[in-house]
């Protein structure tokens, strides 16, 4: 058995429940960037990754457990037959014949450890998830090289060592995905007009950076509210986009996060007209790792990591798996030709042990960016880039 290794060629029309599942996940995004950007530096996540591990996971909760994860996803009225058809459209839904966009599904289970049928046909059909038996009761050491080099393979090298020495002996089931992106921009930037600027860290801190720069008509924003500018910069194929949001004041970022919504980022997007702007934004290579346990407590998600309270029978009778580990981690490089971003999440459980708009967006100082698919209105990619 083998990793499903899908590359994303074909595009079709995404249906209302992409859309419905898209909504609660966007809610779902900005929570889990909330929690996450309470610490300094740069933030890059992929919430599609996330989210998908975690809908698997979802497919074996029961009770209490089950209840928690659908209210952290941000999925409370919508059905479970929603929820699997959803996901399993929008894999499809995700296809493009301009960008590359890649996404694997994988269960990788102790080899003795007997998993419910029903959870692993569920898996393989709204998620396309392949099985693969490891002995990580004889061998967890060659186990965790197996799993990550199952996501350096899906993520073309750009994700290596996800499970960095975090596998032992008591783990049964590790459930993992991996999401591979690669776009060039519809309108690129010319390599001539990059410049070495000053990129704004704090108030007394700067940082040299390559900053890209165009002048051209974009589809522009801007909220008054929050003082906050949004430029969008398509892919070729124009199914994907980035959607750059500048906060007009220097260090206005920090404020605009707290009051930042789904909501508003839907609002923003949606009201996006052509403006002639004269862009600049940086170019940009960093990768961030996370641990998501505690994130995902402080989102609600609370039994699932307890050995006395988690409730995942759906995966396995023996009534003794809990999550003990959401490992996740994503690569970003933008530059004046396009984008490269990849994102891995593995699931581990174990055993009990408007003014008139300004004509010129710099993006000089700290900035949010997000990277979503328009047909599902899905985000694929966020991220806070505070500077080299």
């Amino acid at each position: 058995l083998f990793a499903l290794y899908s590359s994303l060629i074909v595009g079709i029309t995404c249906s209302m429940e992409h859309i419905k599942l898209s909504s609660g996940l966007t809610e779902f995004a900005v929570a889990l960037y909330k929690e996450i950007s309470k610490d300094p530096g740069n933030v890059f996540l992929s919430p599609f990754s996330i989210s998908t591990a975690l809908s698997m996971v979802l497919l074996g909760t029961q009770g209490e457990t089950r209840e928690q994860l659908f209210k952290t996803l941000n999925l409370d009225g919508v059905s479970e037959n929603e929820i699997n058809s959803g996901f399993s459209s929008l894999q499809a839904c995700l296809k493009s014949s301009k960008v590359i966009l890649e996404t694997a599904n994988q269960l990788f289970p102790e080899i003795s450890f007997p998993l419910e049928e029903e959870f692993v046909s569920k898996c393989k059909q709204y998620h396309g998830a392949d099985i693969k038996g490891l002995d990580f009761v004889g061998n967890p050491e060659n186990s965790r090289n197996a799993i990550n080099q199952w996501v350096e393979n899906v993520t073309k090298g750009k994700i290596t060592d996800l499970l960095s020495g975090s596998i032992n002996s008591l783990v049964r089931l590790v459930i993992a995905n991996a999401v591979y992106f690669k776009g060039d921009w519809l309108n690129p930037f010319k390599e001539g007009a990059t410049v070495l600027k000053d990129f704004h860290v704090q108030k007394d801190v700067t940082k040299k950076v390559h900053m890209m720069n165009m002048e051209r008509k974009f589809p522009f924003n801007y909220d008054s509210n929050l003082d906050l500018h949004a430029v969008e910069l398509p892919y070729v194929g124009e199914k994907v986009s980035m959607v750059v949001f500048v906060p007009a004041k220097r260090f206005g970022l920090e404020e605009i996060a707290k009051n930042l919504t789904a909501t508003k980022i839907s609002e923003l997007i949606s009201g996006l007209f052509e403006e002639k702007v004269n862009f600049s934004m940086p170019k940009m290579k960093f990768e961030k790792s996370l641990d998501l346990v505690e994130i995902l407590k402080n989102l609600g998600l609370v039994d699932i990591f307890n050995a006395e309270k988690a409730n995942l029978e759906g995966i396995s009778k023996t009534g003794e798996l809990f999550v003990s580990q959401v490992q996740h981690k994503a690569f970003l490089e933008v530059d004046e030709k396009g984008t490269v971003a990849a994102a891995a999440t593995a699931v581990v459980m174990m055993l009990r042990s408007l003014p008139v708009p300004p004509v010129r967006v710099t993006c000089d100082h700290p900035f949010l960016f997000v990277i979503r698919h328009k047909p599902s209105k899905n985000i694929l990619f966020m991220g806070r880039y505070s500077g080299p």
